[in-house]
């Protein structure tokens, strides 16, 4: 989940400063690391509920989360930066 988080921010990058004509792979590659994030998570919250650390699961659960909305709020950051090169 960490690494789709940080991959977002280059794909941002290649969004806002890239080649105009690579700028719909950045939109791609965005949405494939959201859908990884979020298919992630759901492993990690499969796995948490088997667990009986309840300190442990909040922690970890609460790390997810957050990292889910950073990757969700990055990716509507590229698709902006996407739809500004469409031009159409």
């Amino acid at each position: 989940m960490r690494t789709c988080e940080k991959a977002l921010l280059h794909a941002r990058t290649v969004a806002q400063e890239g080649n105009k004509n690579s700028a719909s792979d950045a939109g791609v590659a965005a949405l494939m690391l959201q859908a990884s994030c979020a298919g992630a998570s759901l492993n990690v919250r499969i796995n948490l509920s088997g667990l009986k650390d309840a300190e442990f699961v909040q922690q970890v659960a609460q790390q997810s989360a957050e990292i889910v909305r950073n990757v969700e709020t990055t990716t509507r950051e590229v698709l902006t930066e996407v739809e500004k090169s469409l031009g159409v």
